[in-house]
């Protein structure tokens, strides 16, 4: 800066001249640069929310009525915990389904293997033979997609191993498990209540990481 009665050039590119009087006004300083620490307190609104990375809208994947509620409002829950058991057709259905299948399957597999022998000792013609080859393919096909069905609603391999062993009235029996670790904060089921493929059960949220907006 400049005292603009200093003589120097009032158009000079990139110098502003000010006299004494407008310094005092401006109360303007100068100061040599030097390193140092600045002490800067910034204080700004703000709103603590769970990890939107970390938080699970828990739906039943097939419909049913809820028979038993084993977590609620506040619980904490581990990985794979039972939340609730509904009574489900939908999933009876499906595992009767993979069990028909099963079945049908090893009817085709002993049918097959009894023309194969019949047709290289040349007592079955290759037309039966043919046949019983197509018909152990979609047996199959047919049961790998009831598996994959199973899958697909929540039944673990385990699971679908136990079915043949399983009694009429566990195959009703449809588990709702939590993704992960963490705290029950919304329940909204009931013993008793109805529940659709896309009602929003549990919420469940882990509380070991959470965002500051």
């Amino acid at each position: 800066l400049h005292d603009e009665h200093e003589g120097h050039d009032e158009h000079e590119e990139g110098v502003v001249h000010l006299n004494a009087d407008k310094l005092r006004a401006l109360k303007l300083s100068t100061a040599t640069v030097r390193h140092g620490s600045l002490s800067l307190t910034l204080e700004l609104p703000g709103e603590v929310r769970w990890n939107a990375t970390r938080v699970a809208h828990v739906v039943p994947r097939v419909p049913g009525v809820v028979r038993e509620v084993h977590k609620g409002l506040g619980d904490a829950v581990q990985a794979g915990e039972t939340l609730a058991i509904l009574d489900s057709r939908e999933l009876a259905a499906a595992k009767a389904a993979y069990l028909a299948a099963s079945a049908r399957e090893r009817l085709a597999e002993s049918n097959f293997t009894r023309e194969e022998r019949l047709f290289k000792q040349k007592v079955s013609a290759e037309r039966d033979y043919l046949e019983a080859q197509n018909v152990l393919a979609e047996a199959r096909i047919e049961k790998r997609l009831t598996h994959l069905h199973l899958h697909a609603i929540g039944v673990s391999d385990s699971e679908v191993k136990g079915l043949p062993e399983a009694s009429d009235s566990e195959l009703t029996l449809y588990r709702m498990t939590s993704p992960f670790a963490g705290v029950v904060v919304e329940q909204h089921v009931v013993q008793g209540e109805m529940l659709k493929d896309d009602s929003q059960a549990f919420v469940i949220v882990d509380p070991s990481n959470i965002w500051l907006i």
